[in-house]
């Protein structure tokens, strides 16, 4: 049921994502709506996954596939939610390929790759919380990405028409703003789960991928007390939040390769 369930969603999302290229290329409202509308529908499917997984007895984030799967989720959330507030339709199709990789991968390794040790809140608490940090930092980087594409387009001379408008780049800034203000909370509690864990599982022997954590709170510090003090917004504030992005990535990809490895 729960495989059934994986393999719905995933046909939802690719569904959601060609209506949301067809937006890209169209622009037409109603485009816009059923794509939205598609992606909501995938994301019930993708939470009914979930939740099959805890009817049969499968914690959803007792493997590093479970962390994927749910940061996927929340991925797709906040974006069908910021949705109905901002004109981010052309996110959508970078959102739906996203939240879709996300699954397929966590489907790939569900079983492969356990994570060691018993089960215990603190990590499942930790893995939470890693899963809706990085779906939110995914997020900030699609509308970064965006910020930098409009404003390329406007430096070139290539504005887009009436038709064609999306959010204002102020907008786009002040979205990625917003949301590393609402990351780096939940990932400063990521990086404090995480010591608290590798404590007690490790005794906190040295690891490359908890330097780079480090440097990835340091990094969106650094984003949040620059905007306070210098005003680092727009491209340079994009460009920062890609930066922690990719860390945060680098630091799940050492992570799965190391419960390959072991």
């Amino acid at each position: 049921m729960s495989n059934a369930l994986f393999g719905i969603s995933i046909a939802i999302y690719s569904v959601a994502l060609a209506v949301y290229l067809a937006f890209v290329f169209k622009r037409r409202e109603s485009l816009r709506h059923a794509a939205r509308l598609a992606l909501g529908t995938a994301v019930v499917a993708h939470l009914a996954s979930i939740g099959s997984l805890c009817i049969v007895g499968y914690h959803p984030l007792r493997d590093s596939g479970g962390v994927l799967n749910l940061s996927g989720l929340v991925l797709s959330v906040a974006y069908v939610v910021g949705s109905f507030r901002w004109r981010l339709g052309v996110l959508g199709a970078v959102v739906s390929l996203s939240a879709a990789a996300f699954v397929v991968a966590s489907w790939l390794w569900r079983a492969e790759i356990p994570l060691t040790g018993e089960s215990s809140l603190l990590r499942e608490l930790h893995l939470s919380l890693v899963a809706v940090g990085t779906g939110i930092f995914a997020l900030a980087t699609a509308v970064s990405l965006l910020y930098l594409r409009r404003e390329s387009a406007l430096k070139s001379g290539r504005i887009p028409g009436p038709g064609r408008r999306g959010p204002a780049i102020t907008t786009l800034d002040r979205l990625n703003h917003w949301m590393v203000l609402c990351g780096f909370p939940i990932y400063t509690l990521v990086v404090v789960t995480g010591v608290a864990w590798a404590s007690r599982e490790t005794g906190l022997e040295f690891r490359l991928e908890y330097i780079i954590a480090g440097l990835i709170w340091l990094t969106f510090a650094f984003s949040i007390g620059a905007r306070l003090t210098v005003g680092l917004r727009g491209r340079k504030a994009a460009l920062v939040t890609i930066a922690g992005f990719l860390a945060t990535t680098l630091v799940l990809a050492i992570y799965v390769i190391r419960r390959i490895l072991a």
